[in-house]
């Protein structure tokens, strides 16, 4: 998928990704070190929308479902989901582990508009799958992005977190075609520590 917000990614890059990938910066207080080996968050972040991603830093054990979405095969596997705090305890990063798979996502809260901006990167090679914006509503965390699909559909992907407790969470991938409403799930997580 193509940038759609360069200077974003290039932010992005540039703050959380040179200093893993070229030891250039040194690590700020809050981020992960022998001490706090998921970081910390920053205490600057006040906002309650800020702290929403909290309660999930750390490390679970997860089982998945993926629906082929043109076979709707559905495949099944074990795997682990980490997060910890990153750009000194100001961003989460999670990384999501299954077999030789490994995506990462890094997620900004930006107090201005109060919403968290998440951006999905797959490391087997370089794959962007863009960026979802949302955060909190009610019970669930919920994340956004419009894009066509295969088709050429105007289709909202809804990224959601639910049934969340201090042990445990589930999440899904949703599309949602605009213009009939026809939904469909491609992913299921379910998450335990």
């Amino acid at each position: 998928m193509p940038l759609k917000n360069t200077a974003a990614f290039i932010t992005l890059l540039t703050l959380g990704f040179a200093d893993a990938a070229f030891g250039i910066a040194k690590a700020g207080p809050y981020d992960p070190s022998e001490n706090h080996p998921y970081g910390r968050p920053n205490p600057e972040q006040k906002d309650a929308e800020a702290r929403v991603f909290d309660q999930f830093i750390g490390t679970y054990n997860c089982t998945q479902k993926r629906t082929n979405p043109q076979t709707k095969q559905i495949t099944e596997s074990e795997a682990t989901w980490t997060w910890e705090y990153d750009m000194n305890g100001y961003a989460v990063r999670d990384k999501f582990r299954y077999g030789e798979a490994a995506p990462v996502s890094q997620r900004f809260y930006n107090p201005s508009t109060k919403q968290w901006h998440v951006w999905y990167f797959l490391g087997q090679q370089f794959y962007y799958a863009g960026e979802w914006i949302g955060g909190g509503k009610d019970d669930r965390l919920i994340f956004e992005q419009k894009y066509k699909d295969a088709d050429g559909e105007e289709t909202l992907s809804r990224l959601e977190f639910f049934n969340i407790t201090d042990t445990s969470y589930n999440w899904h991938s949703t599309n949602i075609i605009e213009k009939t409403g026809e939904i469909s799930i491609d992913w299921e997580i379910a998450c335990k520590r």
